[in-house]
């Protein structure tokens, strides 16, 4: 009541742990004579409490007496559970704004972008304090040039009161490098609908906008290639059957680059004899996504031009496309058909040549075989007409006569066959090398028996290749190894094969393809062997390990064996330990060589 509230009656109504504090200041207040400013919680009259605003002002007498109070008492518990909630609203903001992996930032109301709050992820990424960041300090971590970008977007968005889009500036971190940034913004308003600035984020785009910068200078690298290779480019909706293409694209069909043409223009320009060509191209292309085909087209003076068009089936909302370029080949093809006619003609003055070298060779051979022969025959009549006559020491000269010009006409024939076998291979068909090998060992019955030698021989694969060719490889390395055999030990031979891809062989052979498939024959022996270093060298022709009086021979055999393989496009290899025996290794393509 108003009789309660009399005197110091009114802190009865006061709340108990503000009563004193409340009192202790009034009385300051009336001490100093000064304005009496204060809040504390009252009792209401439904017995809750409720926070109060007090501001009283003192009326002074002529002497500055106090002679009255005149005051307000108002009840702000409504305001003060709002700027409660305000507050913690504002720590809810800014605990998520901590914690979020992007820039948070708010911006005052004015047309700077003054910046009152960063959150902890850009104090972070740039290091600067909280306080240091605060106002247009952003200025000096957006790179210079970007600084406009940003004013451009910002400022016509505050004059609208819109949100704003940076799409990419860029922002110095910590270590003075730079990263690629978007900003977006967002306007704020007040509960009475007064505008109060921007709350907006910011994100890391520095990868995007680098594939992006990728991506534009690989564009414009395709452009110039396309264009420096004068490749026409065109984009058919199959659908619609409507084209989009290049100026080059109507430059191939000798069209006006000013109009736009229509599909069937460029269609019914391709030669009436090549219809079926592009016909099937485009079955096959809806069947493989890929459309290839090369044709001619009929220019508006009826002159013939040949084109090679390559593109691709690509599908947007389940529409058909059909992307590619246009590539005038006519040059080529001119160049292609004369290098062909010169290669024809090449080939067959080649093949006259090697006819003439084939003559020549048997001709020198039976030219040189022919006094052989009259020396040996004659040799022998005189023998036989000095009969008793002839001393010992001339009957071992007349002998030694006789083995130099058997040997001299061993040596035209391994040259004879030498000198075939550099000519290349004659031709290549289906042959069973077991079938080869049994010709060759029937061949050299005789021999094999007298040295008891055994020979084993595998399931070895049939290919392709030159049948009298092989027949000579094998001749010569049988031969080879009945020669070279060991005085102690009976000859055994063993020729197997099998199937090698070119990456097993790599180690040994780096020329070899990984992806090829080989034919790799072994042929093995027990006999005499040879040193490791010296299996590269038995290849060479007239090549010996051995002298004469210890092995007969002319030292062209495995010369003969090399060249060969080399016709085949194969590899050989000779491994060999002294006294115990060698092997050779025989790959040969399993694809018919080119």
């Amino acid at each position: 009541t108003f009789d309660q509230y009399q005197n110091y009656g009114w802190a009865q109504a006061v709340h108990p742990e503000d009563a004193e504090a409340s009192v202790a200041a009034w009385n300051k207040a009336v001490s100093e004579r000064k304005t009496f400013v204060y809040e504390h919680r009252v009792r209401m009259k439904d017995g809750t409490w409720g926070t109060f605003s007090i501001r009283a002002i003192p009326l002074l007498n002529e002497d500055a007496s106090i002679r009255e109070w005149v005051g307000v008492h108002t009840n702000i518990t409504d305001q003060q559970q709002t700027a409660q909630q305000l507050r913690e609203s504002e720590q809810r903001f800014r605990n998520l704004a901590n914690d979020s992996p992007i820039f948070v930032f708010i911006i005052q109301p004015d047309a700077f972008a003054t910046v009152t709050y960063w959150n902890k992820t850009w104090l972070t990424y740039t290091g600067q304090t909280s306080n240091e960041a605060l106002g247009r300090a952003w200025d000096g971590i957006i790179h210079p040039d970007d600084i406009s970008i940003v004013m451009e977007h910002y400022t016509p968005a505050f004059n609208n009161r819109e949100s704003y889009f940076i799409p990419a500036v860029r922002v110095k971190r910590y270590d003075d490098k730079y990263r690629w940034h978007a900003f977006k913004g967002n306007p704020r308003y007040l509960q009475n609908g007064e505008f109060s600035g921007y709350v907006g984020v910011g994100f890391d785009i520095h990868e995007q906008k680098l594939a992006e910068e990728a991506l534009k200078q690989s564009e414009a690298r395709t452009r110039l290639a396309v264009e420096a290779a004068r490749l026409g480019t065109f984009e058919i909706n199959i659908n619609e059957q409507t084209m989009i293409y290049s100026d080059r694209a109507a430059e191939i069909f000798e069209l006006d680059t000013s109009r736009l043409w229509p599909y069937n223009v460029f269609t019914e320009a391709i030669h009436p004899d090549d219809q079926y060509i592009r016909h099937r191209a485009h079955e096959e292309a809806k069947l493989t996504g890929q459309l290839l085909y090369e044709t001619r087209i009929l220019l508006p003076d009826n002159s013939v031009r040949f084109v090679r068009l390559n593109a691709k089936y690509l599908y947007r909302e389940q529409v058909p496309f059909l992307i590619g370029t246009i590539f005038d080949i006519t040059d080529e093809k001119r160049t292609a058909d004369l290098l062909e006619q010169k290669i024809s003609d090449r080939t067959r003055e080649l093949k006259q040549v090697n006819d003439k070298l084939r003559q020549f060779a048997y001709s020198a051979s039976h030219d040189l075989q022919e006094p052989l022969r009259k020396i040996s025959i004659l040799l022998d009549r005189l023998l036989i007409t000095l009969g008793e006559k002839v001393s010992d020491e001339n009957k071992a000269i007349a002998k030694r006569i006789q083995l130099t010009a058997a040997r001299m006409r061993r040596l035209i024939d391994d040259l004879l066959e030498y000198s075939n076998t550099t000519l290349g291979a004659t031709g290549f068909e289906d042959v069973d090398i077991n079938d080869i090998i049994k010709v060759v060992v029937d061949d050299m019955e005789v021999k094999i028996s007298e040295l008891n030698a055994s020979i084993q021989i595998g399931n070895l694969l049939p290919f392709k290749g030159d049948r009298r060719q092989l027949t000579q490889l094998f001749q010569n390395l049988i031969d080879n190894a009945l020669k070279y055999r060991r005085k102690d030990l009976p000859p055994l031979i063993t020729i197997n094969s099998a199937m090698v891809s070119g990456i097993d062989i790599k180690d040994y052979i780096q020329d070899a393809l990984p992806q090829d498939i080989y034919h790799e024959i072994t042929v093995r022996d027990n006999g005499i062997g040879f040193d490791p270093e010296d299996g590269t060298r038995i290849f060479n022709l007239f090549y010996r390990l051995h002298g004469r009086e210890e092995y007969q021979g002319t030292g062209v055999g495995l010369a003969i064996v090399q060249k060969v393989v080399e016709n085949h496009r194969g590899y050989i290899l000779a491994e060999g330990i002294s006294g115990e025996g060698a092997v050779f290794r025989i790959y040969l393509p399993a694809t018919e060589p080119a």
